[in-house]
């Protein structure tokens, strides 16, 4: 592994392609079901090898009319399945565990397949040796049963030499009594969910071949040289088991030390400095460091993921300098001095977009950093997915369905064609482009505690992403002679840092007239808030102390008025062409106007 790591490199990555391309392609029907969308680490081991996490969803099926679900194995059997195997450890596990029998068998009304093929379209999950069992009055003849033996070795010898799991004090049972894999299991007449260990359980009909068998798909063991195990997670009860997962497998940091570092003497004949320096390093095999140098990345997602910094402002220590060159092209830059981040081109976005929350936004919209560089394009830089497989321009009908259901689904947004562009209200900002329907983002949110020192930052996090806010509109000039009006900073105004940012929070989105939301009475605008974020020292109870809600037309605050569906308009890109998606606009309307 250390004298030959570029062979070892490739070779992981090409066996990883491989199965992604014929066990989880985007869409398709494969032995491990449907999938519809990936996500993936990769780590090493401590022999520092590489080997990959990777979660998958799978594509939900529609329940029949009156179904219910296989009945799931009670905790008080499973405990008692427990007591009777504490007291025994390692290999002499086995006879006690075999020895407290099978679980009771389901009765002929509840039996049928575990929930999880009839939530999703997933693929058989086995945890049997092979046994070669030909069916009564199978057809055939001699050369059949050849092949099926033939098969039935092949198969069985595979899972005996890779699939069988063995118990160590130095891996699963390190400072514990029982394996924490829960080997070996019982005999199982079928897969259940099981409450006693929050697993599920899987079917095994015969104990003494199967109760260390691990977990995995037949075809994908045929088809791959090395391990790949399948671990399903119930879609009722699982929730915690996935999280647990993620958190401890996929997100686990990497291994660190520190580094001491010796300083020189600042001058000749001077003596270094008796403080040490200690450096936190991570530390890397040689096959982690080709896999980087070759560029392949350590975390592939099928879908974008985009951070969202939750708070209004941020220190100037943590801001960007804008260069001298952007600050000579861009002369109305919203910040005279500094970089805006994510969340303040947020608050800059197109007046066609107001009415988005920030979560909306991402899922949607794209910001294109330079004419001809997309996040979203497969061809960029950027994009992290370097699965050509997976790479889809259409979804099915279902997924369409399932999408109206989501917490930040928008039908306007949806209705935009990808590639679509929408400007800036900020002279010097990027414009968003619309995503393909097949790579819609996904919104990171900082992980605050409603607690303790953290409960200022996640109430301010909270009220950001719960409502669509908006820099206000620059007020009007004042006539001459009549005093000058203090104005909120807004498109073609400098930021004051001292006053905060003031943002408008339009609870609508703008209406089908062409009237300014920029004033109380507006058509369309029943209610809004109007707010200074928090200033330095003051906190949220200020901050709510301040709010205050501006009348509608009626004379009345409250909730926003339904209001007429409005396509956004397509932006022209450089040298006069359309961004994309006008025709197909075009057409629909006039097909609309037929069917009228």
């Amino acid at each position: 592994m250390h004298e030959h790591p570029v062979a070892a490199v490739l070779s992981f990555q090409r066996r990883t392609q491989a199965l992604k391309e014929r066990f989880l392609k985007m869409g398709a029907v494969t032995p491990a079901g449907v999938t519809t969308d990936t996500w993936d680490r990769t780590e090493a081991q401590k022999r520092y090898a590489l080997h990959s996490h990777i979660l998958v969803w799978a594509k939900r099926r529609k329940l029949p009319t009156g179904y219910v679900r296989m009945p799931t194995v009670p905790a008080s059997e499973a405990d008692a399945r427990d007591d009777a195997a504490a007291p025994a450890q390692g290999a002499a596990a086995a006879p006690a565990a075999a020895g407290a029998g099978p679980r009771p068998t389901v009765s002929a009304a509840d039996r049928k397949e575990d929930h999880i093929y009839y939530f999703a379209e997933v693929g058989r999950v086995n945890a049997e040796l092979v046994r070669p069992l030909l069916a009564p009055g199978q057809g055939g003849g001699r050369e059949r049963a050849y092949e099926h033996l033939l098969w039935a070795f092949l198969l069985r010898t595979v899972q005996t030499r890779m699939y069988i799991h063995s118990c160590t004090h130095r891996y699963c049972m390190k400072n514990r009594r029982t394996c924490r894999f829960f080997f070996p299991w019982p005999e199982q007449p079928a897969q259940q969910y099981d409450e006693g260990v929050q697993r599920v359980a899987l079917r095994r009909r015969y104990a003494p071949d199967d109760q260390w068998v691990v977990p995995h798909n037949l075809c994908a063991a045929a088809f791959s040289p090395g391990t790949v195990n399948f671990v399903p997670f119930d879609p009722e009860f699982g929730g915690d088991e996935a999280r647990n997962y993620v958190t401890k497998h996929a997100a686990k940091p990497e291994s660190y030390d520190f580094l001491e570092v010796t300083t020189k003497g600042g001058g000749p004949g001077e003596e270094a400095d008796p403080v040490k320096t200690l450096l936190e390093t991570r530390l890397i095999g040689a096959c982690m460091a080709v896999s980087r140098l070759f560029g392949y990345h350590v975390v592939r997602s099928t879908r974008p993921v985009e951070f969202v910094y939750g708070r209004f402002t941020s220190a100037p220590a943590t801001r960007t300098n804008r260069l001298p060159k952007h600050l000579q092209e861009h002369p109305e830059y919203p910040d005279p001095q500094y970089y805006l981040n994510s969340t303040q081109k947020y608050f800059f976005r197109g007046r066609d977009l107001w009415h988005l929350r920030m979560g909306q936004v991402v899922r949607y919209f794209t910001t294109v950093t330079s004419w001809g560089s997309d996040p979203a394009d497969p061809d960029s830089a950027a994009n992290t997915n370097e699965d050509t497989c997976n790479l889809r321009t259409r979804r099915t009908q279902d997924e369409e369905e399932r999408d109206r259901a989501h917490r930040n689904y928008d039908p306007e947004a949806a209705e935009v064609e990808p590639g679509d562009l929408v400007a800036s209200a900020a002279q010097g900002l990027p414009p968003c482009r619309r995503r393909a329907d097949t790579r819609l983002g996904v919104a990171r949110y900082g992980l605050w505690m409603p607690s303790g020192q953290d409960r200022e930052s996640w109430y301010e996090q909270d009220l950001l992403v719960q409502l669509p806010w908006r820099f206000e509109a620059p007020p009007p000039e004042p006539a001459p002679g009549a005093g000058k009006q203090a104005g909120a900073p807004g498109v073609g105004v400098r930021l004051r840092p001292a006053a905060g940012l003031r943002a408008l929070a339009g609870l609508g989105g703008p209406g089908a007239d062409s009237v300014p939301h920029d004033r109380p009475g507006a058509p369309g605008a029943a209610g809004r808030i109007r707010e200074d974020v928090p200033r330095p020292g003051e906190g949220l109870r200020g901050l709510r102390a301040r709010l205050r809600v501006l009348p509608g037309r009626d004379g009345r605050g409250g909730l926003p008025q339904v209001r007429a569906r409005r396509r956004v308009p397509p932006v022209p890109a450089p040298g006069g062409e359309l961004g994309g998606g006008e025709r197909q606009q075009r057409r629909r309307r006039q097909q609309r106007r037929r069917g009228r």
